[in-house]
């Protein structure tokens, strides 16, 4: 990479988690880029990231980035996929691709042009590396008749933000959970919500496989917890930090199993992408079957 220079847009958490993993590909040169310079150059302090050179929105199109990765709010991703002039080697694009809450029904014109304008795109999805582990390390024998997605946060967000920032990670984990088991996910039969204010709570009854999405609003002196339920298995995610390294373990039936963080698979994958075509190919299919499905869902009884 090191011919290559990259561009990332944003300046946010997400921002300093694509620059952790992108920054180890040695590229020429690395630039930030936001609204305003000022807040650009805060986040690069706060975070104390150095060797990298800041541009405005403004100015952007005066550059020609090999690759961009874009980790803006995805409320937003729009304004920078409309104006990106020269198509890059590889767009990397934060999930959602684009937002369900702007586009509403109209996303599927819009994501069409999209994989018309840019040639190869990437979509972050880490629970299908997650998926994976699971069933290398995990036997699971008996035919799977449900999967469930636990997530207890003490983020900002209310209920309907908690759906539309994290239903493409269990939505994701599902796709490719079954697709590994030979599980196809054909009609749908019915589609049942639960909202209340602390929680949303979302039930998708395939023909052959029921999906249950629960996010739940927890105090902020509590700790977070991530889980999944294949039948009647649990398996709880854990993170523990190491050396300022984030690892990644698997729980279950009183085992603990450490696992590659499902974050640089993605981006390993994402950089294997230049090469390998195949894996545009995987991550376009399943980024139009997840708009779709989060369209349904956040159109029931909205």
């Amino acid at each position: 990479m090191n011919k290559f220079n990259l561009a990332i847009i944003g300046s946010s958490r997400i921002a300093e988690i694509h620059y952790k993993f992108l920054n180890k590909y040695n590229f020429c040169k690395i630039y930030f880029v936001g609204r305003k310079k000022e807040k650009i150059i805060s986040f690069l302090k706060k975070h104390k990231i150095k060797d990298t050179k800041t541009l405005t929105k403004k100015n952007f199109n005066k550059k020609n980035f090999n690759i961009i990765s874009l980790c803006n709010n995805s409320n937003f991703h729009q304004d920078y996929l409309d104006i990106i002039k020269y198509n890059p080697n590889l767009l990397i694009i934060e999930k959602p691709i684009i937002s369900i809450q702007v586009f509403k029904k109209k996303y599927k014109s819009y994501l069409k042009k999209i994989y018309k304008k840019f040639s190869s795109v990437i979509v972050i999805y880490p629970m299908v590396f997650l998926a994976r582990s699971i069933c290398n390390f995990i036997n699971i024998k008996d035919k799977i008749n449900s999967l469930e997605l636990h997530y207890y946060t003490s983020g900002p967000q209310t209920y309907e933000e908690n759906f539309l920032d994290l239903s493409p990670h269990a939505l994701t984990f599902f796709y490719e959970i079954c697709k590994l088991k030979k599980i196809k996910l054909n009609k749908i039969n019915k589609i049942e919500k639960d909202v209340k204010e602390k929680r949303w709570k979302g039930t998708i009854y395939f023909e052959n496989i029921k999906l249950l999405i629960n996010f739940k609003k927890i105090p902020k002196n509590h700790k977070s917890k991530f889980y999944i339920k294949i039948n009647n298995l649990n398996i709880e995610r854990l993170i523990r930090k190491k050396n300022n390294t984030f690892i990644n373990y698997l729980k279950f039936n009183k085992k603990i199993i450490e696992i590659i963080n499902p974050m640089e698979s993605v981006f390993e994958n994402a950089i294997h992408a230049l090469k390998k075509k195949k894996f545009l190919i995987e991550n376009k299919k399943l980024t139009k079957w997840l708009m779709n499905l989060t369209c349904k869902i956040y159109e029931q009884n909205n």
